[in-house]
């Protein structure tokens, strides 16, 4: 109980009076604050408090500080229930608390006895403790907070540390032990003798020294001291021993070295060395030295050799092996067989050039051995022959020859002139007309005409006409075909409606694919073109297809004609069924070698010539 003595002094004699009657007597006055307390460890410990805080160690250490001020409010609270002597314990307690705070962190010391070991040998850490100490730990192991031991064994040296935690902070403190690593063992491998023949053994004797655990020789266990062991090798083989100790592991190696007999001596000749075609030769080994086996061009004769028979067709090398205990040796021989020359061969064509429907007669001549001839396809006399040909273009003629010596090639060629390309001409008249009303398309043509096409309608080749009426603006187109190509022509008749229309244009899309020879089947690095064909199409409803189908000029001119219409359908069914493509939208005509764009005399011409050409024509 605290009262204001200037203003209270009655009414404080009246209190003190009522505690020396009750048992609480005792007290002391507080000047700074005008207050009368009852014993004087309350107002000690309250003073050590307010230091503490002026000191700014309730910032410095909080829980602590909050722990002396608690104790020292609830030492009041004890004393004003008259509990006396408890309430100064309290006091006590708190103003010791108050004095103590922040203490300094606590330190320590370590050591290691002994500080030098031998490696597997044992030291102690002994641990050493000073000031506010809560926990300890050598190298990671809890101790008692006064200190504390542990013994290590470690294999290298180490350096070991100890840390102590308290109120103040933690310290740390550290020893290290040096380990002396003893030198690795030695290890000495010897063989006696350390060259032998094939069959004979030799010693092996290995000495150690230093510390040793273990010693292995030749993969056998031996005493740590050394040990000996009998080897007969039949190969030079190189030896091995391991010594293990404490210092570690040393190697020691030796080698016994096997002198091997001599490989036996193999000699293999040919008899004649040269022969001609269906001549024998004959092969003879001869083998020398400590022989076992022998072997003359694939077949195995006596050791000491034997002989062979051969008739080669070309010139040819033959082998011989003998083996042997020393190995083997390998002995060869070659015999040339001389071949008789080749043929000669002569194609000429007369005449060399000449009109469409006229022919030429190849002749083919021969010279040296010749067992077969042909010519343009057809087997001949030996000595060569003649053919007449009538080909509708350029064409190239192959005539060869063969016999013992080889085979001769010789070629010649047959310009043929090609009439040109026909001409047309397609009109509409009048060409702009109102609905319902007529219209007259006329083809012209002009040239050497054998097909004509009107809108896919094959009509006369000299010229046709024919009124039309069409609902709306509609493109007509018309193909005159003959020996010198194809030629595509177009007119439009535009109808007026009512309303102004909107005038259409026409899309045309051409391309080409190739074929290989004598094939008609789609090429798999055609099929990117003849998409752009399909995704043209199926942009454009309606649209005409026409497709040509040509041949280089090798063949006659029949087969060629069934070629080129085989390659223009295979194109037509390649649209149907890849591009879902209406089979009436498409016109095929086949022209066979009639319309090349490249010589026929050329590979590359040819390649070229094999083709199918695509013409779309669309709104």
């Amino acid at each position: 109980m605290v009262l204001d003595l200037q203003r209270k002094f009655p009414v404080v004699l009246m209190v003190i009076a009522l505690l020396i009657l009750s048992g609480c007597a005792g007290f002391e006055y507080a000047p700074k604050k005008d207050y009368l307390f009852y014993h004087k460890e309350l107002p000690q410990a309250e003073r050590a408090v307010e230091d503490a805080a002026l000191s700014g160690k309730d910032k410095q250490c909080p829980e602590e500080f909050n722990e002396a001020k608690t104790l020292m409010e609830k030492a009041y609270e004890t004393y004003w229930a008259c509990r006396t002597k408890e309430a100064r314990e309290m006091a006590r307690e708190a103003l010791i608390k108050a004095k103590h705070l922040c203490p300094p962190p606590p330190t320590c010391e370590l050591t290691a006895s002994p500080k030098e070991i031998e490696i597997e040998q044992s030291s102690t850490l002994t641990l050493k403790t000073s000031g506010k100490v809560k926990s300890a730990l050598i190298d990671g192991t809890p101790v008692n907070v006064t200190g504390g031991t542990k013994v290590v064994t470690p294999k290298n040296s180490m350096p070991y540390l100890a840390h102590v935690l308290g109120p103040g902070g933690s310290g740390t403190c550290s020893a290290s032990v040096i380990v002396n690593i003893p030198p690795a063992p030695k290890c000495e491998l010897t063989v006696s003798p350390s060259e032998i023949e094939r069959g004979q053994s030799a010693t092996l004797t290995l000495k150690t020294s230093g510390r040793i655990k273990s010693a292995i020789l030749d993969n056998t266990a031996v005493s740590p001291d050394g040990g000996t062991k009998t080897v007969t090798p039949l190969d030079s083989t190189t030896y091995i021993a391991q010594c293990s100790g404490p210092g570690g592991l040393s190697i020691g190696s030796a080698t016994v070295a096997v002198i091997p007999p001599p490989p036996p001596v193999c000699d293999l000749t040919a008899s004649p060395a040269e022969i001609e075609e269906g001549q024998s030769t004959t092969l003879t080994l001869i083998a020398k030295g400590q022989v076992t086996s022998a072997v003359l061009d694939g077949s195995e004769v006596p050791a000491t050799g034997g002989t062979k028979t051969v008739t080669p067709k070309n010139t040819m090398p033959y082998l011989a092996k003998c083996t042997g205990p020393g190995g083997s040796s390998i002995a060869s021989t070659t015999v040339s067989v001389i071949p008789p020359a080749p043929p000669k061969a002569e194609l000429t064509a007369s005449p060399q050039e000449i009109e469409k429907g006229q022919s030429s007669t190849l002749t083919f001549k021969t010279s040296g051995k010749v067992t077969s001839a042909i010519l343009d396809g057809t087997e001949v006399a030996p000595e060569g022959g003649t053919k007449v040909v009538t080909p509708s273009t350029n064409s190239s003629y192959l005539a060869h020859a063969t016999g013992p010596g080889g085979t001769a090639v010789s070629t010649t060629t047959v310009s043929v002139k090609l009439p040109p390309p026909p001409k047309c001409e397609l009109t509409a008249s009048p060409k702009e007309i109102e609905q319902g009303a007529l219209s007259t398309i006329t083809l012209k043509t002009s040239g050497k005409v054998t097909t004509a096409l009107l809108d896919g309608i094959e009509v006369d080749p000299s010229g046709f006409s024919k009124t039309v009426s069409p609902k709306s603006t509609t493109p007509f187109i018309a193909s005159v075909i003959g020996p010198g190509g194809t030629e595509i022509c177009t007119t439009t008749v535009s109808v007026v409606p009512p309303p102004p229309p909107i005038p259409k244009v026409i899309d045309r899309f051409s391309t080409h694919v190739n074929f290989d020879f004598n094939k008609y089947d789609i090429r798999p690095s055609e099929r990117t073109e003849l998409q752009k064909v399909i995704n043209f199409v199926k942009q454009k409803p309606g649209a005409k297809i026409y497709i040509d189908g040509h041949t280089d000029a090798i063949g006659t001119d029949n087969y060629n004609q069934a070629l080129s219409e085989k390659r223009a359908d295979a194109v037509k069914k390649y649209l149907i069924k890849e591009g879902g493509i209406n089979e009436s939208s498409i016109i095929t005509v086949g022209l066979g070698e009639t319309k090349p764009i490249a010589p026929n005399t050329t590979d590359e011409g040819r390649a070229g010539n094999r083709r199918a050409e695509i013409v779309i024509m669309a709104e």
